[in-house]
């Protein structure tokens, strides 16, 4: 009977290594991508800035290199650069470094795409399974404005591994005996060593005893990387001339460098980007982010005046909605591997792996993955009693054994400034979910600016809480409006099963909202 399984087929388990290919996003796996909402990828591929808001895992980096992959093939200058390369590195010299990625991938793309025939499908190949469009710049201009980029490469660098000081010095000539107008130049590019100032000047009559006198002072990084805005603005502006199209820099995982930071390095970006230069789209998570901060003045992008956002969330309150959306994706894979679903799982599983997932893609496929790796191994033991089929159990065992891999993603998005915090929160809302309401949903206070609705915020983008239903009233709370938010199924499930734990079938279109609106269920601890 083992062997006979559908799920212990050559098809499935291609299915099963394909998906687990694509946790991570890439330029091939790009292709896999399914819109959130129509015209979503049209107006993130426009000619707009824009901050891409989704959880981890909602399909950011995949837009993103979606877009990339199409820039590429169109001959338009595109660079892609994975902001978590750079995590822990410290301001300036994380912009010294996001700069040097920036300018190798422009570099790479004037060296290679901007120029390689088209009769190149071992190159292509590896972008995309669509074929280039006629190359548009001339070789020799993308090869010498490639040999500029590179050295502002090599500047960058050298700055990068000096100290935070350097130290210059001027040195100006006086003579009594002669009158001398004496200007100093040092050049305004990136210093590289102590610079020793050239004098020019022009000498009167009078004493021959000279006298010299030195002077030092200090320049910083910041103030050299400021100092060439316009040069760097000189750049892309050649290179949207050779290339005859729009220029655009995608910065993915903002939120992996520190927040403190990220209005600066998005500041910095949006000067060089002024008048047209480039278009910048940047993905990161809702409440691990800070794009802009006031002040006199004030740093980064502002929603809306200089950056429009997109949010590529899909979450339960749509249910039918969010199903339907995930199953694409999953049916999009099978497509390529030949792979019947409905021989794979019963229906019971497919609204428990939904659920599980929390409206996730990534996390969708990957329970995906590990329920049917759960029902080879329970039919493999002889246990038959729930057919050869994924089913719901089968789902659930998965879902409890994802528990560690979301501390690990804990690990991962939060510092050790703030993972404690974090920590302590996710524990309050467990305890008042297995301890005290005894439910797997919460309600929240609606439009709450307190410091827990920021906490509440942050448990939804790390996937530990899942919003179900928006503005519900309690009839013994008058006149205030709550949030439901489930509890993610890894904290309740598989070996966590708690008996008489009351799962709200909040999802089930014949079940009242009432049961939500239980005074119970209000979450109230800071």
């Amino acid at each position: 009977m083992t062997s006979n399984a559908y799920v212990f087929s050559d098809q499935v388990q291609h299915l099963l290594i394909l998906i687990e290919e694509s946790t991570r996003a890439s330029q091939i796996t790009s292709k896999y991508f399914i819109e959130p909402a129509p015209g979503t990828l049209a107006r993130a591929a426009s000619r707009r800035h824009h901050i891409i808001f989704g959880r981890r895992g909602s399909g950011k980096s995949s837009l993103l290199n979606k877009i990339h992959s199409a820039n590429l093939v169109n001959r338009t200058p595109s660079a892609f650069v994975d902001l978590e390369a750079f995590k822990g590195h410290i301001y300036p010299d994380l912009l010294l470094s996001i700069l040097i990625q920036t300018f190798s991938e422009f570099k790479e793309w004037l060296d290679q795409p901007a120029i390689a025939p088209a009769t190149k499908t071992s190159f292509w190949e590896k972008i995309s399974i669509v074929k280039p469009t006629k190359r548009k710049a001339q070789i020799d201009e993308a090869k010498s404005l490639s040999t500029s980029v590179g050295i502002q490469i090599s500047n960058l660098r050298t700055l990068l591994h000096q100290e935070e000081i350097i130290q210059s010095e001027d040195v100006t000539a006086r003579s009594s005996k002669t009158s001398s107008k004496v200007s100093a130049s040092a050049g305004s590019g990136v210093p590289v060593a102590p610079i020793s100032a050239k004098i020019k000047g022009e000498i009167s009559d009078g004493q021959d005893e000279s006298t010299s006198r030195r002077r030092t002072y200090e320049t910083r990084k910041h103030q050299s990387l400021q100092r060439n805005i316009l040069e760097y603005q000189n750049i892309f502006k050649s290179i949207k001339q050779i290339s005859h199209s729009e220029v655009f820099l995608i910065l993915d995982d903002l939120y992996h460098i520190p927040r403190s930071d990220q209005a600066d390095v998005i500041d910095y970006f949006h000067k060089i980007a002024k008048g047209g230069n480039f278009w910048l789209k940047i993905g990161t998570v809702r409440h691990r982010t800070e794009h802009y901060r006031n002040g006199n003045p004030p740093v980064g992008m502002k929603l809306s005046d200089d950056i429009d956002s997109l949010d590529l969330d899909v979450t339960l309150e749509k249910y039918a909605t969010t199903k339907n959306f995930l199953f694409d994706i999953l049916l999009k894979f099978a497509e390529d591997c030949n792979v019947n679903v409905d021989a794979v799982f019963t229906d019971g599983a497919r609204d428990r792996l939904v659920l599980a997932s929390g409206g996730v893609a990534r996390d969708f496929l990957s329970l995906f993955r590990k329920a049917v790796e759960e029902a080879r191994e329970r039919v493999a033991s002889g246990d038959l009693s729930r057919g050869d089929r994924a089913g719901a159990e089968d789902v659930n065992r998965a879902a409890g054994r994802y528990y560690d891999a979301k501390l690990q993603e804990l690990d991962r998005d939060t510092t050790a400034d703030d993972k404690k915090d974090v920590e302590t929160q996710i524990e309050n809302v467990r305890n008042f979910c297995i301890n005290k309401s005894n439910a797997n949903c919460i309600l929240v206070e609606k439009d709450r600016r307190s410091e827990l609705g920021n906490h509440i915020g942050e448990l939804v983008d790390l996937k530990i809480l899942h919003p179900i239903r928006s503005g519900l009233t309690v009839s013994k709370k008058p006149g205030k409006r709550f949030d439901a938010f489930m509890l993610d199924y890894s904290f309740y499930t598989g070996d966590r099963t708690k008996r008489h734990f009351d799962a709200i079938d909040f999802w089930r279109p014949n079940v009242s909202e009432e049961i939500l609106r239980r005074v119970g269920l209000i979450y109230e601890q800071a």
